[in-house]
């Protein structure tokens, strides 16, 4: 059974749409910074005895509840397909797809907007997961997306799409005339998405469009 405090701190993980650092857990409920370090590692040792399906996970400098990867499948279909993103997310895939890997300042710069909160979307589907530091000046995370990206688009391994995408690009400047300016397989942003998925606010990452066909 939780203690007030754990379930409190249960509470305010389960609510928030951003992590929380143990800093600010602190200061909302008027309690010792050591204090909530000591209760969380509890929660832990709970969830991982008791068998529950989801885990206090680190995200950059703060912390919030995640689903165990195993789920990521069943909790996709909720709102329909599995296989249904929105546009921000199919960037941010297409991104890590093409280069391997990338942190976030990296990302954002890509695509010119904030991606927070897709990237933690993508966490919480299981499409993307931490591949450690980068060697830049504050170690910032690197991103990569998972085995289970490359099942539910259908590929064996990063390389074989790689190889398609370049086939398409390819074939796409053969057929392209040459005042038409094709995207660059170095700048994964650039990639063109289908006419048919709708744009949506980077606010609104749980909209859903249908993934597009990747090559087989």
């Amino acid at each position: 059974m939780l203690s007030q405090e754990q379930a409190q701190i249960e509470a305010l993980l389960f609510a928030s749409d951003v992590p929380l650092t143990t800093q600010r857990i602190a200061e909302l409920l008027v309690l010792p910074v050591g204090r909530i370090e000591r209760e969380l590692e509890i929660l832990e040792e709970q969830y991982r005895a008791q068998g529950h399906c989801f885990f206090v996970a680190q995200e950059g400098r703060g912390i919030r509840l995640r689903t165990l990867p195993q789920f990521a499948e069943l909790l996709m279909a909720i709102n329909g397909e599995a296989a249904k993103l929105s546009r921000p997310a199919l960037e941010v895939l297409s991104i890590l797809a093409m280069r391997k890997t990338a942190t976030r300042p990296e990302i954002d710069r890509l695509r010119s907007v904030d991606s927070d909160s897709v990237v933690n979307g993508l966490l919480a589907r299981n499409l993307i997961e931490e591949a450690g530091r980068d060697d830049s000046p504050g170690r910032a995370i690197s991103y990569r997306v998972t085995d289970h990206f490359l099942k539910l688009f259908g590929v064996a391994s990063l390389s074989d799409l790689q190889e398609e995408y370049s086939i398409m690009h390819k074939q796409a400047e053969t057929e392209t005339p040459a005042t038409t300016e094709t995207p660059s397989i170095d700048n994964p942003h650039e990639s063109p998405l289908p006419e048919t998925v709708p744009e949506t606010s980077e606010a609104d990452e749980t909209a859903t469009d249908s993934v597009p066909t990747l090559p087989q």
